[in-house]
């Protein structure tokens, strides 16, 4: 919908334009292994090889990151639109951070790749305004370390996450693609309480300390250091390719690299240090253990955030196919 011009649409206001308020964001995150070739290639493709060589990027380390919960309310806060009304969703969403090796748009910011919603109305609005990958999908999530009473509390958790999707020329119907579960009976589990985080900061400190100690590209110490404080002042730049195709199938009518940044206006979570088992049931029509080469042998290591609400700004382009180099 235009917010300038919202008598130019007709049908059903589904989706509203941002910037994006969202409130009450829950979720876990897991740091996973990956193959940093498979990376390369995929930012490569589409960054780089997507624009002619006038924007690209490379991956930071041999990891992603899997995010799975759920935001309470989603609402916007453009002029004429604070009425309108809010949504919520559930999501798993798959996060590769990366550095920005040629042209312009943020040093460092996240990509994602993956990632599937139970709302349709998210669905729409995340593919249309900003190039989200979204898809179908639901999430089924169980804390047990709250169900046991325990002092840690959301750091045992059952996580099964379900695609509209199949194999080859199967019926796409609901299928589960990835299952996360604590790694040891809870008998068997002594793990002492982690610390509760306040900001955001201790997250990304997490995330470098686990990037420096596990990935097998030599990271310059200035390089790690700009992309922690990047981030660790509240915001968070991300990457978009929007691509909307021709009617005929054969060309693209929209295809532009675009980046918007989120705010973290606040924050509490703590790590996880349970470990868990992360599997995951491939499918053709998502293939991201294969795109992404995941280590499923590696156990995902994770932080949980208990409270966030974060902003998610409006856009701006970087290149467009249709705009002269």
């Amino acid at each position: 919908m235009n917010a300038s011009n919202p008598d130019s649409h007709f049908g059903s206001r589904s989706h509203i334009p941002p910037p994006y308020v969202c409130r009450g964001v829950r979720l876990h995150a897991f740091i996973l292994e990956s193959d940093r070739p498979k990376l390369v290639a995929l930012t490569d493709a589409m960054f780089s090889t997507l624009s002619r060589r006038q924007v690209a990027y490379e991956p930071v380390g041999d990891n992603v990151v899997l995010t799975c919960g759920h935001m309470q309310s989603i609402s916007s806060s453009a002029a004429g639109f604070q009425l309108a009304g809010s949504i919520s969703e559930s999501h798993v969403g798959i996060w590769i951070p990366v550095r920005r090796t040629a042209g312009t748009g943020p040093k460092y910011a996240v990509f994602n790749p993956y990632m599937w919603v139970d709302n349709p109305l998210s669905l729409v609005g995340g593919r249309e305004h900003f190039g989200y990958a979204k898809s179908w999908g639901t999430l089924t999530h169980h804390d047990l370390g709250a169900s046991r009473g325990s002092h840690n509390a959301s750091s045992r958790i059952n996580v099964t996450a379900s695609v509209l999707g199949g194999n080859g020329n199967e019926h796409r119907t609901l299928r589960p693609l990835i299952e996360i579960a604590p790694h040891l009976d809870p008998a068997e589990s002594d793990r002492p309480a982690a610390g509760t985080w306040e900001s955001l900061r201790c997250a990304i400190d997490h995330f470098a300390e686990v990037v420096a100690a596990t990935t097998q590209e030599i990271l310059h110490i200035e390089d790690l250091l700009e992309f922690v404080n990047g981030w660790t002042q509240g915001t968070v730049p991300q990457l978009f390719v929007k691509r909307i195709a021709d009617i005929s199938g054969d060309s693209d009518a929209l295809l532009q690299i675009c980046t918007a940044a989120i705010t973290v206006e606040e924050f509490r979570g703590r790590a996880i240090f349970e470990d868990h088992d992360l599997t995951v049931h491939h499918l053709d029509s998502d293939p991201f253990d294969t795109d992404l080469g995941i280590d499923t042998r590696v156990l995902p290591r994770g932080f949980y955030v208990e409270q966030m609400d974060m902003t998610l700004h409006t856009g701006e382009v970087i290149w467009d196919a249709n705009q002269p180099a």
